[in-house]
């Protein structure tokens, strides 16, 4: 294979308008129902996670702690538990995992079981979400639904060669490209880092777009003093529309020396 081509421009990016339908709480709506359209919200993470809040209970909305994994499960099923009330009911909530998405959209395939107790109350006449366990758990479905893998590229030690790194995102970002900068910003992923080297200075903050086409970083204070910095290296090493891409393999296409 060739060591080296010429980085082009595939095409103008223009973003594309988001159709995804977020469920909300429907009145009336009994707990089970409620408790499967919470987990259908939760595909959505924009804003920390509000659509799934607006299922929970006050106290729990702010108690929930979403930021560990995301659990991906095959199928999801409810069992009722004995014991249940005009005004309280609990599942148990079962489902065989298949893997787990990380923060920065890093998946890793997984196997095993899972079970947890979710408890719901009726507050103002309406089921809400009183208890559930940390985390975030998905059905197969909806990660498929909602997310679509993309792939950042690294530069090997030697600076010729570029390491794939696939991220799961959001399909509902306002922008795809802007959330792609912001995760190469970020870094590696924990499994490639070793091999990698980051051009990125430390401290740098993806802060938008210049003109609307050039990425800019914002950078710390212990950084230059010009306040932005062009990433000419990095910003060619994002195969998404508008980015500049390799023509051929993407391990060897950018001749960085």
């Amino acid at each position: 294979m060739p060591g080296d081509s010429t980085p082009q421009a595939l095409r103008s990016f223009a973003p594309a308008q988001s159709n995804i339908d977020v469920p909300s709480p429907v009145p009336g709506r009994e707990p089970d129902l409620l408790l499967r359209d919470f987990f259908t919200a939760s595909a959505n993470p924009i804003q920390n996670y509000q659509a799934a809040r607006s299922f929970l209970s006050p106290d729990m909305a702010s108690q929930w702690d979403n930021q560990s994994n995301t659990l991906i499960l095959d199928r999801i099923d409810l069992n009722a538990n004995a014991g249940a009330t005009a005004d309280r009911i609990s599942y148990i909530v079962r489902g065989t995992v298949v893997g787990n998405m990380s923060t920065g959209g890093v998946y890793a395939p997984e196997n095993g079981d899972y079970e947890a107790s979710i408890e719901l109350r009726k507050i103002n006449g309406e089921w809400r979400i009183t208890s559930l366990p940390p985390g975030v758990i998905l059905e197969k479905v909806e990660l498929r639904n909602n997310y679509q893998p993309h792939e950042l590229y690294f530069l090997d030690p030697t600076g010729r060669f570029l390491v794939r790194d696939r991220r799961w995102v959001y399909n509902g970002q306002p922008s795809t490209g802007s959330a792609l900068l912001s995760l190469m910003v970020e870094g590696p992923q924990r499994g490639i880092a070793p091999g990698v080297v980051n051009e990125v200075p430390e401290g740098a903050v993806f802060s938008g777009m210049k003109d609307g086409a050039t990425p800019s970083l914002g950078l710390a204070n212990s950084m230059p003093t010009s306040g932005t910095v062009s990433p000419p290296k990095w910003c060619g090493r994002l195969p998404a529309p508008g980015w500049l891409a390799p023509t051929e393999s993407p391990l060897t296409a950018f001749p960085w020396k």
